[in-house]
């Protein structure tokens, strides 16, 4: 019979977390806050960056002010002029922020833009992004593709392919 290792506790999260003035890579708290700082990956409840990078964010609640996440999954996401490349949110309210996609139930969006934004309901007084997919939308919002357009696009890029699929098996069985 060979011996087996007793099961190992699991590490705790710490409380809270601040991190200034450093760059750290991974964090697992209660509370996590950067100031002037960067990290890599970080799992909390609460996490709030300032003047600061993140690359890896999961957390109940993620606030951002004058700094950047690559991405962020959290029920509920604040970027207050900052930047995020990628963020699922329940709720999601960017405010003179740019973000390049972002998945929500309730996205809110002040003077901002957004790349590819999907998202149940759009409240946007100002907002100008690049493909809109929302079942409801509130406020003036400038789009590059609604979700008619992007509908039809790939109707048409579909269609467009089948074709050129269809013309060429029927030229090279030919010959």
């Amino acid at each position: 019979m060979e011996p087996t290792a007793a099961p190992q506790p699991e590490a705790e999260a710490a409380e809270v977390i601040n991190i200034s003035n450093s760059q750290v890579d991974k964090v697992n708290a209660e509370l996590v806050r950067l100031s002037q700082s960067a990290v890599k990956e970080i799992e909390a409840t609460e996490v709030d960056v300032r003047n600061s990078a993140a690359v890896q964010v999961r957390a109940t609640t993620v606030s951002v002010h004058n700094g950047g996440i690559v991405l962020a999954d959290a029920e509920q996401i604040t970027v207050e002029q900052g930047g995020v490349v990628a963020a699922r949110a329940g709720s999601a309210n960017l405010n003179n922020s740019r973000v390049l996609a972002v998945a929500g139930n309730m996205v809110s969006i002040e003077n901002g833009s957004v790349g590819v934004l999907a998202a149940k309901e759009v409240n946007a007084p100002s907002l100008r992004t690049g493909v809109l997919i929302a079942r409801h939308v509130e406020g003036n919002v400038e789009t590059l593709a609604d979700t008619r357009q992007v509908l039809l696009g790939g109707l048409v890029a579909g269609a467009t392919v089948g074709l050129f699929l269809l013309l060429g098996r029927m030229l090279f069985r030919r010959g």
